[in-house]
């Protein structure tokens, strides 16, 4: 009886490693948001970029990006590349990955795009060019956080700007 139970148990056991193993793979396989990613080097770099690896990511993208022979998957590996670069706090590599990636055309995903060039630009201090990527993928997808709240920080900081230029004018003046 006692063996039986230490049968039952074991069994028990390796049938919920293998379960666990199973969804394990197959939680992986579907936990990105982009699950329709191939190439596979696509989901291995966003991958990369979700364990804090931008710079192997980057990496990723660059040795592959011959292999990406659809439009999306080349706009997808941009995308995946601008938002590496604004990681590892190359703004002007981010913005040129972001454009490279808004010359795609048919993007379902050209909101993104647009709010990471936003992020770009305000980077570099463009304010100007950071509120208009931010409008134009607000006009693409009204209800994304992100986007809503970069046009509140981009908005505060032309305030700023503004005021402190109408300042400097003031005193210089007197």
């Amino acid at each position: 009886m006692q063996q039986s139970i230490k049968q039952i148990v074991s069994a028990t056991l390796i049938a919920g490693s293998v379960a666990v193993g199973s969804f394990s793979f197959s939680s992986s396989a579907s936990a990105d948001i982009a699950s329709f990613y191939e190439p596979a080097f696509l989901r291995v770099a966003e991958q990369a970029l979700e364990r804090d690896l931008a710079e192997d990511a980057i990496d990723i993208i660059e040795r592959n990006m011959s292999s990406a022979t659809k439009r999306y998957q080349r706009a997808e590996a941009e995308g995946i590349a601008c938002r590496a670069h604004l990681t590892v706090g190359s703004p002007e590599d981010a913005r040129d990955a972001c454009l490279r990636a808004l010359d795609i055309e048919e993007q379902p995903t050209r909101w993104r795009f647009l709010n990471n060039l936003g992020v770009a630009e305000l980077q570099l201090g463009n304010l100007d060019a950071a509120e208009d990527a931010f409008v134009q993928a607000k006009m693409l997808n009204r209800s994304e956080k992100s986007i809503k709240k970069n046009l509140e920080i981009v908005r505060a900081l032309s305030e700023q700007r503004a005021a402190a230029a109408s300042e400097q004018v003031a005193s210089s003046s007197r």
